[in-house]
């Protein structure tokens, strides 16, 4: 008699969870995102949480929605590498060859923007804890050594936009947290994604203690500005799509 097969996955034991995440997410049954996450995690010296994994679960879910749209892609607020490394590893899946050259990532490696009033005590706090100083230019791209044509732009917000090449995106990831460089990315982004191309971003929430306010703020205030909708998932991101 036949027996009932069990789909085959990686047992949830191997990653540490920090946090109310279930550990019936549906990555938990994607050997190949485990895999890829686990090596981008040792490229960038970067803890695991179920949080991050899941959240990251989805932007690499996204950016399959995009496959065959023409355009590059872009991550403004990088940190230590890990999601644009994942970014490189689907674009690989896709292409074979691709080393990097059509991704594009944009941070400071000095930390966060200055918070404004719409971001609120917390932003005002992580910012004057430095958080997100822990990383540079050389470790990103110890990060993305796999992908050596990746492009980094070191700059800040909207200032930096100046030296990237004229062209459209099919993908874009925003995580830069508060108010004025969120909202910045959005009007530089959005405007030159092709049609049916995903922009995404990390920090909407909304959560507990009303943190990161500043980036729910630039998201509403963006979606009125454009009469555009957008989509919430339910690790926090965020997605628009160009129609």
């Amino acid at each position: 008699m036949n027996q009932k097969q069990t789909p085959q996955s990686v047992p949830a034991a191997e990653f540490e969870v920090t946090d109310d995440v279930s550990d019936h997410a549906s990555h938990l049954f994607l050997p190949e995102y485990l895999a890829a996450y686990s090596a981008g995690l040792k490229k960038s010296q970067m803890s695991d949480s179920a949080s991050r994994r899941s959240r990251f679960f989805h932007i690499c879910q996204m950016l399959q929605l995009t496959r065959g749209i023409p355009g590059s892609t872009a991550e403004a607020g990088v940190f230590r590498g890990l999601s644009s490394y994942l970014i490189c590893h689907y674009l690989r899946r896709e292409i074979s060859t691709f080393n990097g050259e059509t991704h594009f990532m944009i941070d400071s490696f000095e930390g966060l923007s200055p918070p404004v009033e719409k971001d609120g005590e917390f932003s005002a706090k992580r910012h004057s804890e430095g958080a997100f100083t822990r990383t540079s230019l050389e470790h990103v791209r110890e990060t993305l050594s796999d992908f050596s044509g990746v492009n980094i732009l070191k700059g800040w917000i909207p200032d930096v936009f100046g030296r990237l090449p004229q062209q459209n995106y099919r993908f874009v990831h925003v995580d830069v947290d508060v108010y004025e460089p969120t909202l910045a990315s959005f009007r530089y982004f959005f405007p030159r994604l092709s049609p049916g191309g995903i922009m995404m971003c990390d920090d909407f929430g909304p959560w507990a203690g009303n943190k990161w306010a500043g980036c729910i703020g630039a998201v509403n205030e963006f979606a009125n500005e454009m009469g555009v909708v957008y989509a919430v998932l339910d690790t926090g991101n965020v997605m628009f799509i160009k129609r």
